[in-house]
């Protein structure tokens, strides 16, 4: 043992340990001679009391072994396990030897076992076991007949070389970020200077092997091209992925630092730069645009962190560009919109003329011509005349922004509701109120205005404070006030004023059709009130499409 040098531990028989902390643990893991010596000599020089000792000498090997592999060796690595003891086995019989048999094997650690043949006369039977513990795990059985210690000599050359050459032995990894290729030269020395050998060694730095595994080698990539009317064309598909895998030939892996895509094909050469901590990407195909056959190579190039580059085997491929001749799928989609929209229009121009036959032969027979026809069709469409306001609603409770705003009336029938689809002007669109989605309707029937509440919810129409019967109408005069809904439940309350009350429609008047509404929606945010219903300013027009009806009047 060398002073400092050697770390030795004793494990015994638990009969001995009774005293101590650890079980089977007689001495713990010293580097001190002295310490090793005096533990030796406190050791019983016999044990005859202790029965079962087939099983100790199991247990104290296991524990040796997993002691000194646990947290306590910072080196996680310790050189042999010396058993000594008489004339007993191992367990070949117990039930728990392969196990411990596997698990010295596994510690790689070599065991040697020294027995004392003492006056056993068949010790060759019994060594058996004690033997294959030993050349299992790469140590030595030995026998040994002395029992003076002073002639302990015959181990001299045996055992203590063995024991000695495990002290010395080191296994050395080294690993660096510089590709020093090549031979080199160096110094293994003790830490306390006791013992220094030199030694050399060959560094050769490969590159890593790389496997390209997508798309296949011979693959075919067909795409679809539409030509435009500008003759270019548009493909099915821009991308390709493309997959590749790294093998390192030291067992190593190094970091990437960069990685491209090179690319050959008819139209020349290129270099695509890859994200070097991903080994699938998408390449883009979008240059390959001939029709036919493009055949292609692809190979990857990376170079690792010490500056090794590693390079594919070449890849190839066939991008097949197939031209659609199909002249309806060839077609843009804003194209197929515009013959589809051409069509309804031909188609509204045949059902107009069907309806206004009588009257555009009319026109013609008076001597309208060309002229008199296109207005009377314009007149039929957009309508002609003056649109005059009828009534107008001015609003005294509601949504913030519409509070003292007029909503002006400009057809016989208007709906009011909270909901935008169902109503001409909405209130409280977005939030809870009692206000219904159809809530009521105003309505001008022979020169009378009625008020007719329509809610299906059940929400009720309130004309001066009073409610109104459902679908009933009620008459409604100037000043008179519209509620919709209930107080604290964002009701709605209008003053209703008549305007044009002059105006006696006829019974086949066509200004009774709700064409002309365009419904709007009150806005119950901040923002201020936009209405997108009917303006407030008559529109002018040369044309009247209701003259005819004013003349009988």
């Amino acid at each position: 043992m060398l002073e400092g040098v050697d770390q030795i531990a004793i494990y015994t028989n638990p009969s001995i340990t009774a005293s101590k902390e650890t079980p089977y643990l007689f001495l713990p893991a010293t580097t001190s001679v002295t310490e090793f010596t005096n533990a030796v000599n406190a050791l019983p020089s016999e044990n005859k009391s202790v029965s079962g000792g087939q099983q100790y000498i199991d247990d104290a090997v296991t524990e040796a072994i997993s002691n000194a592999r646990g947290e306590s060796n910072p080196c996680g690595q310790f050189g042999s396990v010396v058993v000594l003891s008489g004339p007993t086995i191992f367990t070949e019989y117990n039930s728990a030897y392969d196990a411990f048999l596997q698990k010295t094997i596994s510690a790689k650690v070599p065991v040697y076992v020294l027995q004392h043949e003492g006056v056993v006369d068949n010790i060759s039977e019994i060594e058996g076991e004690s033997r294959r513990v030993a050349e299992s795990t790469g140590g030595a059985y030995y026998k040994f007949l002395i029992n003076n210690a002073s002639t302990f000599t015959q181990l001299d050359d045996t055992f203590f070389p063995a024991i000695t050459h495990d002290r010395g032995g080191y296994t050395l990894r080294y690993r660096t970020n510089q590709p020093n290729s090549g031979d080199h030269q160096g110094v293994v020395s003790l830490s306390d200077g006791s013992a220094t050998t030199g030694f050399s060694y060959s560094v050769w730095v490969l590159p890593a092997s790389i496997t390209i595994s997508m798309p296949q080698e011979g693959a075919i990539i067909q795409r679809t091209a539409r030509q435009q009317v500008d003759s270019t064309n548009i493909f099915d598909s821009y991308i390709q992925s493309v997959e590749y895998g790294l093998n390192w030939p030291d067992g190593y892996p190094r970091d990437i630092v960069s990685a491209q895509l090179l690319v050959n094909s008819s139209t020349g050469q290129a270099t695509i730069d890859l994200v070097p901590e991903s080994n699938k990407f998408d390449w883009e195909i979008r240059d390959l645009d001939q029709i036919g056959d493009n055949p292609i190579t692809l190979q990857i190039r990376v170079i690792d962190e010490l500056g090794v580059e590693a390079l594919s085997e070449p890849r190839s491929i066939v991008v097949q560009n197939v031209l659609d001749l199909d002249p309806v799928r060839g077609l843009s989609k804003w194209a197929i919109y515009g013959f589809i929209a051409l069509g309804v229009l031909v188609l509204a121009l045949i059902i107009l003329v069907i309806i206004m036959g009588k009257q555009l032969k009319d026109v013609i027979k008076n001597g309208g011509g060309i002229k008199g026809v296109f207005q009377e069709v314009r007149k039929t469409l957009v309508g002609g005349g003056r649109r005059k306001a009828l009534a107008k609603l001015k609003v005294i409770e509601g949504p913030t922004s519409s509070v003292g705003k007029d909503l002006t009336i400009f057809t016989e029938s208007v709906k009011l509701g909270r909901d935008p689809a169902q109503s001409d002007y909405s209130f409280f669109a977005d939030t809870n109120s009692s206000v219904s989605g159809l809530h009521c309707r105003i309505e001008r029937v022979s020169g009378t205005w009625r008020l007719v509440a329509v809610s299906k919810s059940g929400s009720e129409t309130f004309l001066d404070g009073q409610s109104i019967p459902f679908n009933q109408p009620i008459p409604l005069s100037n000043g008179q006030i519209i509620q919709m809904g209930y107080p604290a439940q964002q009701p709605v309350i209008f003053e209703f004023q008549a305007i044009d009350t002059g105006y006696q429609p006829q019974a086949d008047d066509p200004r009774k059709t709700e064409t002309d509404v365009l419904r709007t929606q009150v806005s119950s945010g901040p923002a201020p009130l936009s209405f997108g219903g009917p303006a407030d300013t008559p529109q002018e027009s040369g044309d009247d499409l209701f003259d005819q009806f004013r003349d009988r009047e």
